[in-house]
């Protein structure tokens, strides 16, 4: 996927970010809001800004990390259920290896649902390992609870 870009939303587009994010996260019961995009954007003093990286066209899929010495933490990486398994989803997380390599960070985490089989497949074929686990940490739209698993990946390994 070759349209993928570092977004700064204004409302316009933090409007439609929150509803991707919405869309890609279909049975979540709390989704990135348009205010929580526009904020994403914004950084205080000392603080660097939240890298939103999404489709041209605001669609299909976005990533939102966030950065912290020399870590970056992945917010969010969410692909529509119509293009998920055609590579968005791997395009968008190298994509966020090389925004991460860019600033500066030499690790990366991210939680992902214990259950979300083919999600953890992909991390597992990048490289990330699980270091911890969360327990009932996703609430879903049905009342249950899963568990989000963390996973860490070695950026200085992971080739460009």
């Amino acid at each position: 996927m070759s349209d993928l870009r570092i977004v700064v939303p204004g409302p316009a587009e933090a409007a439609r970010l929150a509803a991707l994010d919405a869309a890609a996260f279909p049975d979540a019961t709390a989704t990135f809001t348009a205010e929580d995009y526009l904020g994403f954007a914004t950084a205080g003093e000392g603080v660097r800004p939240t890298a939103i990286i999404a489709d041209q066209d605001l669609a299909r899929c976005v990533a939102v990390l966030r950065f912290a010495a020399d870590e970056v933490e992945v917010l969010t990486l969410g692909v529509i259920p119509s293009s998920r398994r055609t590579g968005s989803g791997r395009a968008l997380l190298r994509t966020a290896f090389a925004v991460a390599r860019r600033s500066g960070a030499v690790s990366m985490f991210l939680e992902v649902a214990a259950n979300n089989d083919a999600a953890r497949a992909l991390y597992g074929s990048e490289g990330f390992a699980e270091v911890g686990r969360r327990s009932g940490y996703y609430r879903r739209r049905d009342g249950s609870r899963v568990d989000a698993l963390v996973l860490r990946l070695d950026l200085a390994g992971k080739a460009p």
